[in-house]
């Protein structure tokens, strides 16, 4: 019910934010849109489960089918209870921090300047807003970013994984 309630609201969300352009575009009857959703869970190995529900928004443009926005939403449920999870439940205080330097490192090591997008450091800070979009997995965690927010002109989610030798010290038992 939780996967399913958390479906709806993200299709509503969709139809709300292209019921405008539609206004707009009333008499063009050729673009046409859709929302691709699928889901996962993923045991974590830590007395967890994760919940992500992938997110892609597709439009027409110029007869072709292109994606313009991708989103992962997460979420942890405890074993023993089946309550939702939230981040301090699950790491340190300070894994922000962490997270900050290595999300930044990791991405200005892969990307070239220019491929980045403008505000791409801001996605990084180590600001309650960032870093909750994640899963755990028996390896490590991966940590999930908003199309076009790391990358300019990519609306792809971006992913980065830290493996659990390196993100032990952000982890609670």
């Amino acid at each position: 019910a939780f996967r399913d309630d958390k479906i709806e609201d993200i299709k509503e969300s969709f139809k709300k934010k292209y019921a405008e352009d539609d206004e707009e575009r009333e008499s063009d009857k050729v673009t046409k849109k859709a929302l691709f959703i699928r889901a996962g869970v993923f045991d974590s190995g830590n007395g967890y489960h994760n919940l992500a529900i992938y997110r892609s928004d597709v439009i027409e443009i110029d007869r072709k089918m292109e994606t313009v926005y991708e989103h992962v939403y997460t979420y942890q449920f405890s074993d023993k209870t089946g309550d939702t999870l939230v981040p301090p439940q699950i790491f340190f205080e300070e894994y922000r921090d962490f997270c900050s330097e290595y999300a930044v490192e990791h991405f200005s090591g892969k990307y070239e300047e220019d491929e980045l997008a403008q505000d791409w450091e801001a996605e990084l800070k180590s600001d309650e807003k960032n870093f909750n979009n994640y899963i755990i997995t028996n390896s490590g965690v991966v940590f999930y970013f908003d199309g076009g927010s790391i990358i300019k002109d990519d609306p792809a989610i971006k992913r980065m994984k830290i493996d659990n030798d390196t993100a032990g010290p952000i982890l609670r038992d």
